[in-house]
């Protein structure tokens, strides 16, 4: 992997996460999804980290790739209501296949498009925006927290997916370079946010702790 050992999604398989209410943002509350991905093909759709209904009426949120111009992955950051109420970015970077990228998506919690923003390799990308139609929708679910898909298995990855996390904060543009440039590393280090259930992450730590271990493979 990136850092120690990934996890390969082989566009079926996921992993999905117990305590669901743990990971639970309403429409104004701010987050950020972060991972290190190395994709096998450039013709799927991939979700990266969801917590998104996989069914009518689809409501949550995820980091994605998604093929807006078929064969041209964009990393992708959704807050999704009922039915056609959902605000969705992308960015203008086609992520290369086979290579490892760090993604980040953060939401401000504005109930907007414009409070997505997405970075990709430790650079804010040039946002598209493809819906801004939320409404005030609930974006509240009870379904598990996934990673290589949205819920019961949809829009599977195809790939390499590591250090993935989960934080209930806005991640700044300095902190997001700064654990590119490293190349290792999630943005947040275990230590009393973490103990207190305020950030979520998934994979290593600087104490070498691996949450992934806590996760089951569907």
């Amino acid at each position: 992997g990136q850092v120690g050992n990934a996890v390969t999604f082989n566009n079926s398989a996921y992993l999905q996460a117990a305590n669901e209410a743990n990971f639970d943002r309403a429409t104004n509350q701010p987050f950020t999804l972060e991972a290190w991905v190395k994709t096998s093909n450039v013709t799927d759709d991939d979700f990266i980290i969801a917590k998104q209904n996989n069914a009518a009426a689809w409501n949550g949120w995820n980091m994605s790739l998604i093929n807006f111009v078929a064969g041209q992955p964009r990393l992708t950051g959704g807050i999704q209501g009922a039915g056609a109420n959902y605000a969705v970015v992308y960015g203008g970077s086609t992520i290369a296949n086979g290579v490892w990228h760090h993604v980040v998506m953060t939401y401000s919690g504005s109930g907007t498009a414009v409070g997505i923003i997405l970075y990709v390799d430790g650079v804010a990308e040039t946002p598209t925006t493809s819906s801004d139609s939320l409404a005030g929708d609930t974006i509240l679910n009870d379904i598990p927290l996934c990673i290589g898909s949205r819920g019961s298995g949809g829009v599977p990855f195809n790939g390499l997916i590591d250090l993935p996390a989960v934080q209930f904060a806005v991640a700044t543009p300095s902190s997001v370079l700064a654990k590119y440039r490293a190349g290792y590393g999630t943005l947040w280090s275990w230590g009393a946010e973490e103990q207190a259930g305020v950030v979520m992450p998934f994979m290593e730590h600087n104490l070498g702790r691996s949450l992934f271990d806590g996760m089951l493979r569907c």
